[in-house]
């Protein structure tokens, strides 16, 4: 292949290449972009041309980031990442960017070529799996995997800010029947209530989980151990209104175990495995109920009961 048909070669694949390309000068002007770039960014080569390609700033990265950009191009003569960057019309977009220094016959830096795609549509995918995978679909709820990770979270802030740890294991009583006697849809209809009215009792630091069927978990730091009994009661009330669905009036009430730890001693599984024995214990015991879990005795208090010593 001769130089003529070596430059026609070149001049095609940067005309169909579907990632856009852009050069720029010495003086860090743009004097060339692809029919990719105009697709990419909408903005045409004319609008373009001359110009700084901050053009497409989309203020999402610092400076410490554009330095870091620069330092490479000086040291290795290429950077390469991702980057958000915005369009013409405003939209913001995300890219792999990757940026070459071009040197000349003297070793003098002549040109920068940067090459980049469209990742938007990818990221987006990826976060949306990622999203599925942690949140229970019914109710859009965190799921028994993100469980582990909001109590550790949790434990983190209390112990930098000296607080307690409260996990409260909910049960709701009898809705076995309710699902078994009135259908699945009904069902599905109840637990998406019940999921935004136990949301609404809490804080938006704190965390209310769905780990499947009719069992949800309330995460919350606390001052003290009575602060979980006015959450367990808040719950209580909560769910104890009637729901109308479907013109049914459904009366239903739930079991709440609770386990309270210094943050500085507690394990997330153990918090968990703690609330629901007590959760089951408060199911035992009636329902419609809350209890504390401890080492030496399960039974701590109830809001129907004396305190158990």
């Amino acid at each position: 292949m001769n130089a003529t048909e070596l430059l026609m070669l070149y001049s095609m694949v940067f005309e169909y290449t579907s990632d856009a390309i852009m050069i720029t000068d010495t003086e860090n002007n743009i004097i060339s972009v692809n029919p990719a770039f105009t697709k990419i960014t909408g903005y045409s080569a004319e609008e373009v041309i001359g110009k700084n390609p901050r053009i497409l700033s989309s203020g999402q990265q610092g400076p410490e980031f554009y330095k870091e950009l620069f330092d490479s191009l000086k040291t290795c003569g290429q950077w390469q990442g991702e980057i958000w960057d915005r369009r013409k019309d405003g939209a913001l977009y995300a890219e792999w960017l990757t940026i070459s220094t071009v040197r000349d016959s003297q070793g003098q830096i002549s040109h920068h070529i940067a090459i980049f795609s469209d990742i938007t549509s990818r990221k987006q995918k990826a976060e949306r799996n990622e999203y599925l995978a942690h949140h229970d679909a019914l109710t859009g709820l965190g799921n028994r995997l993100l469980l582990e990770d909001r109590i550790k979270g949790a434990l983190l802030h209390a112990r930098r800010d000296h607080r307690l740890t409260a996990v409260l294991y909910l049960d709701l009583d009898r809705f076995k029947h309710i699902n078994d006697s009135l259908g699945h849809d009904v069902g599905d209809v109840l637990l998406r209530e019940v999921a935004e009215r136990l949301s609404a009792c809490v804080r938006g630091v704190d965390s209310v989980l769905r780990l499947g069927g009719d069992e949800f978990v309330l995460v919350q730091n606390i001052g003290e151990a009575s602060d979980a009994e006015l959450i367990a009661s808040t719950a209580l009330a909560a769910v104890a209104k009637p729901f109308m669905i479907k013109k049914h009036r459904l009366d239903i009430s739930c079991s709440i175990g609770i386990c309270v730890a210094a943050s500085d001693k507690a394990e997330a599984q153990s918090l968990v495995n703690n609330a629901d024995r007590a959760m089951y214990h408060a199911k035992h015991l009636g329902g419609n109920r809350y209890q504390f879990y401890s080492e030496n005795v399960t039974l701590l208090r109830s809001p129907v009961s004396d305190k158990i010593v």
